[in-house]
């Protein structure tokens, strides 16, 4: 999989809150799409609150864009919280539909493009399952 350097700074605030959780998850939904499929933005956030909010998991939203962390530097306990969580996203049938940048960050690699590596795995024929949709209620 191909690591893509990412522009990763966008405030002090996000500069503390990536410093503080070396796993973290940064999202930009599409609202515009969302809307286009008769979803609110609300209830979307709402749900991935509810996906990935889970003991020891923070919530940053920040200009425009959603982060969630963990203070954890073992990778274990990150997956634990935040990362199967994170991943079974990647297998719903509009992720790459419902947000414009999606960002995986792990100690001592670069910040990865999760859409672009997505991307890759297609161009390259390797299957992704996808998952039923379980984004309910859509409003």
């Amino acid at each position: 999989m191909t690591t893509v350097m990412m522009d990763t700074h966008v405030t002090p605030r996000v500069d503390v809150f990536l410093a503080a959780h070396p796993y973290a998850s940064e999202f930009v939904v599409d609202e515009a799409a969302l809307r286009a499929d008769g979803a609110s933005v609300a209830a979307f956030k709402a749900y991935l609150d509810d996906k990935l909010l889970h003991e020891g998991v923070d919530r940053l939203e920040e200009a425009g864009r959603l982060f969630y962390g963990v203070k954890t530097s073992v990778a274990q306990e990150a997956a634990e919280s935040l990362g199967f969580a994170s991943h079974d996203l990647e297998h719903q049938p509009w992720f790459n539909r419902y947000f414009s940048r999606a960002v995986a960050y792990e100690p001592h690699y670069a910040p990865q493009d999760v859409l672009r590596s997505l991307e890759e795995w297609d161009s390259r024929g390797w299957s992704r399952i996808h998952e039923p949709d379980d984004f309910h209620p859509k409003r």
